[in-house]
């Protein structure tokens, strides 16, 4: 199975199964689903281990049932136990009426046993509902990470920029693009990254809801310490190593995975002895001398110029003025070094000594008010802001009336920073150097088995080379906006002042407030790592412009990795396969096991007759068993089906109903005399006995003392006055009816004598073993001789 989805997010999701290599390749395995169809799956998953449990509740009760079965006779509470496990088909149901025969009996030791069983059942309840729980978890543990389903996976190529026949110049139509990325990073990072809940921005979108980092802001200059304006209190922010796996999302083995670290270091730079006056065309103006760069009309020993303070907010203190609203202006310079030298191809200036360095980037950001008006003083070393007020003109009133304010102490503000980057394969013993981009590409190269030449890729024919390559298309072939870019494309809007910003005047800023603004830049820099390496494996077929800049991968091993970029998709679930096959194959074999216990035991039984009473007790005492039990006893019936599921009658045999004349104690009503429709009348010879056609009835069907002892006659079977006794023994074929007589006498002398009607089998040899004796209910033995005796003579 493998199809796609898109979600709210506009990427395509795969369908199907797919290897999560967080979790390993065996519990890995996962299955990815729309969200109706999840819920589905996890409503069935839930459904199915509740039904498991009552069929693992079967096999404790037959197995408990078999272990106390016993032919011993045993008090009412082993009974009525081994009929709760015989008929409780759930542990709840087992454990409440196994509760409340614990409540009404007196006997300790078979409370204990009860006590057992009710700890059991409530062990089995407890341990399926942790089960049925954690059946969410088959999902819910791996998440709502997918795997994007690529489309145009590549990299921008450098190669295409510049004029194309009949369109524009397709550089311009990058630096858009880079501007829509910019913006989007510090919308995520705006709200993402500042651990607030305000927003509608979906932070769970990618892999990580935030690249985490450790901050330093009691940092030295990274610089030579004269140049910066303070020695201990610069920022350094470090990502520590970024797995290319958890934190970005592209789904690898632990050994085929790319640790990049990034680290930003930034000051405020000293501008006295750095700056001069320069006349030009437009006026004098403040230089700022912290390198050389090139002019339009030739190199300069400079690499800024601003307008002086007065100029900047001239048209603020004029009464006359209108025009739009002043902001911020902020502009950027950069240094590419490369081979530990400048790359002065690529880079904006060439730093003075005091501001090079060998093993990072370098970057210059400078900060003008450019007429915006500060309400309070402060000593944050960026925004430079004069601990004197002016007198500021209100508008709309008469030069007499000002309020005081505050202006920048400069034109410009500098504040220098330096990029570091290092790349490590699988771990962090296999790591190129902390350096400039372009030298830690080349010092990271040889491990992971591949060459670089100017930072390019020559050969990516491995599985290392071809991460390298996939890895680095983000930061070598303009997918990922520079830090430099950030300023410059956002403005004002990258500071976070702003949001103290209105109507020109800036409310009080913080005595870090430059600290604020750089945290602002990495958060944003750091979203749009996350959002570029998205940016490689999927571009929509509707971004023409973008789409003809774009190459594809020529090695195998990076084309893979383009259907292995994870993202997290609320439209979506993800299941463990394992999780799944686990569920499903242990519930079936218990729930086999449950269904085969029965036939299993039947067969034993009739085979090798195997534990015949606790098979024949286990088949007995169903609940229609019991039934058959309480009716065949009263004769109600000519029963069948004694050891099956489901006995039965023969057709058209009605049987008793409840005598309810007692609504505290309802038992089943007895037979009457004229239940059947043979006649009394009849009668059948048979040796020395006679019997009337309904005695005839009761040796053949079930046995029924009533009627027995309303029937039983006198007849003479010698000299002696012998009375034919009727009983009820206790055979291999259930309850039978027996006659005695050569005893009889003598039995019904101690039966009447004693004012007994059971007796003990032992003490009478010629009756079968367990016999019930009926007498009949005479006034004395003298009367019933002489009736008898009448009747011999007649």
């Amino acid at each position: 199975m493998a199809s796609q989805s898109s979600d709210n997010s506009q990427y395509p999701i795969y369908l199907g199964i797919w290897t999560n290599w967080s979790r390993g390749q065996v519990l890995g395995c996962t299955l990815t689903l729309e969200r109706q169809e999840a819920n589905l799956l996890i409503a069935l998953t839930a459904f199915f281990v509740a039904f498991v449990s009552t069929r693992f509740w079967r096999i404790v009760c037959f197995a408990f049932h078999r272990h106390y079965a016993t032919s011993d006779k045993r008090d009412v509470v082993y009974h009525q136990r081994q009929a709760i496990l015989r008929n409780s088909y759930s542990a709840e149901s087992g454990a409440q009426l196994l509760l409340q025969l614990i409540w009404t009996t007196r006997s300790s030791q078979s409370r204990f046993y009860l006590i057992l069983l009710v700890l059991v059942a409530s062990i089995c309840i407890a341990a399926f509902t942790v089960a049925g729980g954690l059946s969410s978890q088959i999902s819910t543990a791996v998440g709502t990470e997918v795997l994007i389903n690529s489309q145009n996976c590549g990299y921008l190529d450098q190669g295409k920029l510049g004029n194309v026949s009949g369109g524009a110049d397709l550089g311009l139509v990058l630096d858009g693009d880079v501007a829509e990325k910019v913006d989007a990073a510090a919308t995520y990072a705006q709200q993402c990254y500042a651990n607030s809940t305000a927003g509608t921005l979906d932070c769970g979108r990618y892999n990580s809801r935030a690249l985490k980092s450790i901050t330093q802001t009691d940092a030295p200059c990274p610089f030579k310490e004269e140049l910066c304006r303070s020695s201990s209190a610069n920022l350094r922010i470090d990502s520590g190593f970024i797995d290319s796996h958890e934190d970005l999302g592209l789904n690898a083995r632990i050994e085929d995975r790319a640790l990049i670290r990034y680290v930003l270091h930034c000051a405020p730079i000293n501008t006295q002895n750095y700056t001069s006056q320069i006349n030009t065309s437009i006026g004098t103006l403040t230089a700022y001398h912290y390198g050389t760069s090139m002019a339009p009309l030739g190199p300069v020993d400079y690499v800024w110029s601003a307008e002086s303070v007065q100029a900047q907010y001239a048209s603020a203190f004029a009464l006359d003025a209108t025009g739009p609203l002043s902001h911020y202006q902020l502009s950027t310079l950069f240094v590419i070094v490369q081979d530990e030298r400048v790359n002065t191809h690529f880079s904006n200036f060439q730093p003075i000594e005091s501001m090079s360095r060998k093993d990072a980037d370098i970057s210059i950001s400078f900060l003008s008010s450019n007429g915006v008006i500060y309400s309070l003083a402060s000593d944050d070393q960026w925004y430079r802001v004069s601990p004197s007020p002016v007198d500021f003109p209100m508008a709309n009133a008469n030069e007499s009336e000002t309020i005081p304010v505050y202006l920048p102490l400069e034109p410009a503000s500098p504040l220098g920073c330096i990029q570091q980057y290092q790349f490590c394969y699988g771990d962090t013993q296999h790591c190129g150097p902390l350096a400039s981009l372009s030298d830690a590409i080349d010092g990271a190269a040889s491990f992971f088995n591949s060459t670089a030449n100017d930072s390019k890729i020559i050969d990516d024919g491995t599985a290392g080379a071809g991460l390298f390559r996939y890895v680095l298309s983000v930061f070598k072939n303009l997918e990922y906006p520079a830090l430099y870019a950030i300023p410059d494309t956002l403005g004002a809007a990258s500071l976070t002042s702003r949001k103290n910003l209105f109507d020109s005047i800036q409310g009080q800023l913080g005595s870090n407030q430059w600290q604020m603004d750089v945290t602002y830049w990495w958060n944003i820099y750091m979203a749009s790592l996350q959002q570029s390496f998205l940016n490689v494996a999927y571009v929509s077929p509707q971004a023409s412009s973008v789409l003809r800049l774009r190459s594809s991968f020529s090695s195998a091993f990076a084309r893979n990795l383009c259907n292995n970029q994870k993202i997290r998709s609320t439209a979506h679930a993800s299941f463990s396969v394992f999780g799944l096959l686990f569920t499903f194959v242990i519930g079936f074999l218990i729930t086999l096991i449950s269904y085969l216990l029965e036939p299993v035991s039947g067969l034993l039984y009739r085979r090798w007759g195997f534990k015949s009473y606790a098979h024949l007790e286990w088949a007995s005492q169903t609940t229609l068993q019991l039934q058959r039990l309480a009716h065949e006893e009263l004769g109600s019936g000519t029963w069948s089906n004694g050891t099956k599921e489901i006995p039965t009658t023969e057709v058209g045999d009605l049987l008793v109903s409840l005598d309810i004349s007692n609504p505290d104690h309802p038992v089943l009503r007895l037979p009457h005399k004229d239940d059947h429709s043979l006649a009394d009348s009849q009668t059948i010879q048979g040796g020395s006995e006679e019997y009337s056609r309904a005695d005839q009835y009761h040796a053949n069907k079930s046995p029924n003392p009533e009627r027995f002892r309303s029937e039983i006659r006198l007849s003479a079977a010698s000299e002696e006055p012998q009375l034919p006794y009727r009983g009820l023994a206790l055979t291999s074929s259930g309850y039978q009816w027996v006659d005695t007589m050569s005893s009889s006498r003598r039995v019904f002398d101690e039966i009447y004598s004693d004012s007994i009607s059971m007796y003990n089998p032992q003490e009478y040899d010629d009756l079968e073993v367990g016999a019930l004796l009926e007498a009949p209910m005479l006034d004395d033995w003298d009367n019933a001789t002489t009736n008898f005796g009448d009747q011999q003579h007649m």
